[in-house]
């Protein structure tokens, strides 16, 4: 496993949080959404996951868990007396809703797509007031928020609540969140995810996925914003 990526507040640690990158992707597209946590007093961390090879990879179960046990480890060493929680966009949401069971205390999903049934997996196991849900519009990219209507259907997550709709974006605009919240910073959706999910929300609804993930962090931490 390569290094984990840092971002540590400046001040008092409110939350520690793993921010888990999607397929095909690298922790470094979720640099401007590791700051704005960090600023709002999350620790955070990243880790590097594969996704082409059959092992050691998105593919490899026992991988995976491996990662899970290490990142959420290190995170209570850090923050021992910090909620630690799960933030995964894409597949990355399918990841971290697996290591629930290895003491992630909540999970905000991010346009999730459930690989290997691990979302699937929360169903009966966690409480709805453990999950929350933020999509963009229906797509391939997000096989059609097939995952996030199989929550709902499930009583885990509900429309407006637990679950926020960020209209006129696409698949890949949560790492394009910068952590000013300007719209001017917001960057270009980079020409791969360009080529397989489209050009993307303008900068006002990329800055939404922001905000709106802020709050359903502080009402994961029983906090107001």
């Amino acid at each position: 496993m390569k290094p984990l990526l840092w971002s540590e507040p400046r001040g008092l640690i409110r939350a520690a949080a793993v921010l888990q990158h999607g397929f095909a992707r690298t922790p470094e597209r979720l640099s401007g959404l590791a700051q704005l946590l960090a600023d709002q007093g999350v620790l955070v961390v990243r880790a590097s996951i594969p996704s082409w090879t059959p092992r050691h990879s998105l593919h490899d179960e026992s991988f995976l868990q491996a990662v899970g046990e290490t990142v959420v480890s290190r995170l209570r060493e850090r923050a021992p007396d910090a909620a630690v929680l799960g933030i995964g966009h894409s597949a990355g949401a399918a990841v971290v809703a697996g290591w629930m069971p290895q003491g992630l205390e909540g999970v905000i999903l991010l346009d999730p797509v459930d690989r290997h049934h691990r979302i699937a997996g929360l169903v009966g196991t966690c409480a709805p007031e453990s999950i929350r849900v933020i999509t963009a519009d229906p797509s391939p990219c997000n096989r059609h928020g097939a995952a996030t209507r199989m929550l709902a259907e499930a009583g885990l997550v509900s429309i407006e609540e637990t679950w926020r709709s960020i209209e006129g974006t696409a698949h890949p605009d949560p790492e394009r969140v910068p952590a000013t919240l300007n719209p001017a910073d917001v960057r270009p959706t980079d020409l791969v995810a360009r080529w397989a999910c489209g050009r993307g929300g303008d900068a006002d609804a990329v800055c939404a996925w922001g905000v709106a993930i802020v709050e359903l962090l502080a009402g994961l931490r029983g906090e107001t914003t």
